[in-house]
């Protein structure tokens, strides 16, 4: 892509002339090009925009990971492009509600706090759908990916603008509009051109790195988790009297010691008739019915 491209030239005015941000998701299959058209389109409007754009400072695969970069010195200045890969895909819960409501979170603090910084915002996913109907009416422009030429070094796509009816909510999907010698036209395709091979491999180490640390916290997440027993206090007349002053239940208290109900009735029978006790913790009307060696339940 170059400042020549409607699309790009869309764009840039809408920041530099506007004083608006954009946000653009790109859609397609698995193989249809969508990270080399998302980076070449990030490349490109940096490029006319003033701006610095990387992967390392302007890339990322999570949310978490984008609002970072969002807030670097570097990133804080009008025309900042940042690319959002892999959309709900990586890591999965693209579908849930969990997902939606991040999704639906951090379109409104882009819109928010980067409106002001006049900054695009580039997100690939597979479907257009992984977004709820709320996220999509806040995209502004959506490119459906159609394939890749390896010969000539190309990817294509057909791109919509989107608007949204602000009475109704229906987002109409329509072709962008241009003038080219006098003439209008309908963009009804945008070629891409695919990244340089240094690109792809810095890229490429990128997602390994987050690949294998989301499958490591994946896998420690589904190791059964040590769980340490659970301390028992030790029974003393003492502390028993103690719990039962404060009006702690015999079974409650059988817990706090460990040992079964009937267990604790023996104990204490076994302290009244040792004399260890004068006065019964658990109460008179707790030793009616244990007369006889065997407490009655």
């Amino acid at each position: 892509m170059n400042e020549q491209n409607p699309l790009v030239r869309w764009i840039v005015r809408r920041i530099k002339e506007k004083n608006k941000n954009c946000i653009i998701i790109i859609n397609g299959p698995t193989g249809s090009g969508k990270t080399f058209a998302g980076l070449d389109m990030a490349l490109a409007l940096a490029k006319e925009l003033g701006t610095s754009f990387t992967l390392q400072d302007n890339m990322g695969f999570k949310f978490s990971d984008i609002l970072k970069k969002t807030q670097l010195p570097q990133n804080r200045i009008p025309g900042g492009v940042f690319l959002f890969e892999e959309v709900g895909v990586i890591g999965g819960g693209a579908a849930s509600r969990e997902w939606q409501s991040k999704a639906n979170a951090f379109f409104n603090s882009f819109m928010q706090t980067t409106r002001h910084k006049n900054q695009v915002f580039i997100m690939t996913c597979p479907l257009y759908t992984f977004l709820e109907k709320g996220t999509r009416a806040l995209v502004h422009l959506q490119i459906t990916m159609e394939r890749i030429d390896y010969a000539k070094q190309e990817s294509y796509g057909k791109p919509f603008i989107n608007q949204t009816n602000v009475i109704s909510g229906k987002t109409y999907m329509k072709y962008l509009r241009y003038k080219e010698n006098g003439m209008g036209n309908k963009l009804r395709r945008v070629v891409f051109n695919l990244p340089s091979k240094e690109i792809v491999d810095c890229y490429e180490e990128i997602k390994i790195k987050y690949t294998d640390t989301l499958n490591k916290s994946i896998l420690d997440a589904d190791k059964p988790k040590e769980t340490k027993p659970k301390r028992k206090i030790p029974y003393t007349i003492e502390r028993d009297k103690s719990y039962a002053e404060k009006g702690i239940s015999k079974q409650e208290r059988a817990n706090i010691y460990g040992i079964s109900l009937r267990r604790l009735y023996e104990k204490l029978v076994e302290s009244r008739k040792s004399g260890d006790i004068r006065q019964n913790p658990l109460g008179k009307q707790d030793f009616e019915g244990l007369r006889g060696s065997k407490p009655h339940f």
